[in-house]
């Protein structure tokens, strides 16, 4: 252990290996203190609970074959995973993480009795434990994994410099929940399935919500619905009977059926709006296009026919 004015980052990691005779484990900077001051250094011996102690560090990249990492952009928020028992120090910085100074985000002190038992418990922790990151994920924590569970490396067999020669390098990075959040839900959220569709800053109804139903009221009023089973029954030209056993040949035909609310979700929900003036034209969008697709019924909701005979509208 060094003892100087820039103590070395390995040395909370040493310091666990070593202990007083009251099983005080060694503090180098009150040793720097207390030598200067002219009292002479304790005696040490091992420690008798840990026996390997891993210094390992926290960074943010993909690593490949020959050792470089390309370090990925992201603003750090903390650590995510269940306490472990034999970490008795962690620290990650939070904050965005900058190109131009030290890579290491973060480091890890992990105790063990054995050399196999280090590499069980870095393989655990591994995997448990990874910093939240705003930001691309990256393939550091799966490469650390692959070291710690390499038979080569567990047996001594491969040297430090050819660490990441011997591994098996991932190609992409462990998604989680997270990430398919960040980078496929959150961009159709803000921009829309199709161009123009995203968030809308003017209040509802906005002036793209009345155009675009003004052209699918255009465009309906050129479409005739087709005359199905049920237009038959409801004219009265056939048996209720009749209707159901050519519904469930269709059904039987489709593999299964579907049936659309979509003025209670569409507008009610979605725009926290009565969706009860909005009712006739999703009918017509359901008896012509959902019919195609499949679509077998189409429920406008006792709350909306209400409310759209109170308004004066044609449920």
């Amino acid at each position: 252990i060094e003892c100087n004015r820039r103590p070395q980052v390995e040395n909370e990691a040493l310091a666990l290996l070593q202990q007083d005779a009251a099983g005080n484990r060694r503090y180098t900077f009150a040793e720097l203190i207390m030598r200067a001051s002219g009292v002479p250094a304790p005696v040490f011996a091992d420690s008798d609970s840990t026996k390997v102690v891993l210094h390992a560090r926290w960074l943010h990249g993909n690593p490949d074959s020959d050792g470089n990492i390309a370090y990925q952009p992201g603003d750090i928020q903390g650590m995510a995973g269940p306490r472990l028992d034999f970490v008795p120090a962690e620290l990650m910085a939070p904050g965005e993480i900058s190109f131009t100074s030290d890579p290491q985000l973060g480091k890890a002190v992990i105790t063990a009795n054995s050399w196999e038992e280090m590499c069980d418990r870095a393989t655990l922790y591994f995997t448990l434990r990874k910093p939240k990151v705003m930001g691309p994920s990256s393939t550091y924590a799966q490469t650390m994994y692959n070291l710690f569970t390499n038979a080569e490396f567990r047996a001594g067999k491969i040297a430090s410099n050819e660490t990441f020669k011997k591994l098996d390098i991932p190609v992409f990075p462990t998604r989680g929940i997270a990430n398919i959040l960040q980078d496929q839900v959150a961009p159709v959220l803000v921009k829309g399935y199709r161009p123009g569709e995203g968030v809308d800053a003017d209040r509802y109804p906005t002036p793209r919500v009345t155009s675009a139903m003004a052209d699918l009221q255009a465009k309906l009023s050129h479409e005739a619905p087709r005359a199905t089973p049920f237009t038959s029954f409801a004219r009265g030209a056939s048996s209720y009977e009749e209707y159901i056993a050519a519904l469930r040949e269709q059904l039987a035909r489709q593999g299964g059926g579907w049936v659309t609310v979509a003025p209670r979700d569409t507008a009610q929900q979605g725009n926290d709006s009565e969706s009860a003036s909005i009712s006739e034209i999703s009918r017509r969008n359901a008896e012509i296009w959902g019919e195609k697709a499949g679509c077998v019924a189409y429920e406008i909701g006792g709350a909306q026919y209400q409310a759209g005979l109170i308004r004066g509208f044609d449920p």
